[in-house]
């Protein structure tokens, strides 16, 4: 009897010792794992709301595409030589103006830290004065961004009706 009186405890002493150095942790390497599971699905929670909230903007962006496509063609995200040409080229002779030179130099950075690309145009054309205002006029009514940065003109000597006209535009892009 005796030497069951020392077993008992000893066998509860040993489950004690397994229950302590086996089982305890195993446990808590168990609920650190369920804790990252948990971290990784609130991170995964949080990125698909994110990328939810992206597709909402982006579908409501579509609503505002005629706007943007202006403001894209108001400003451009290069100085398109050619086009440019063709622009004045178009509205000089839609005005009643004649063509004369086109000179176009990109001047690079508005300010250094901005991503905003000025552009120098210098022009020169003739025809009677009211096509000049209508020039100014169309260029102001343009979704481009001109500025008329200067503007002079002479009076051409073989004719009263025709002037010639010199301008320093100003365009931008991004």
């Amino acid at each position: 009897m005796e030497k069951r009186l020392f077993i008992v405890p000893t066998l509860i002493f040993l489950a004690f010792l397994v229950i302590i150095y086996l089982i305890i942790p195993e446990y808590k390497s168990f609920l650190v794992s369920t804790q990252q599971v948990k971290n990784l699905e609130e991170d995964i929670k949080e990125k698909k709301d994110f990328y939810e909230s992206l597709l909402v903007v982006q579908n409501s962006l579509h609503d505002y595409k005629p706007v943007l496509d202006r403001i894209d063609s108001a400003l451009p995200t290069e100085i398109f030589m050619p086009d440019l040409l063709a622009y004045f080229q178009k509205v000089t002779s839609d005005n009643g103006l004649l063509l004369g030179s086109v000179e176009i130099s990109p001047e690079g950075d508005l300010m250094a830290e901005s991503k905003i690309k000025l552009a120098s145009i210098s022009l020169m054309a003739s025809g009677p004065v009211a096509s000049l205002l209508s020039f100014l006029t169309a260029l102001e009514k343009s979704s481009r961004v001109f500025e008329v940065k200067q503007l002079s003109f002479t009076l051409d000597a073989g004719s009263t009706n025709l002037v010639d006209f010199s301008f320093l535009i100003k365009t931008y892009s991004y």
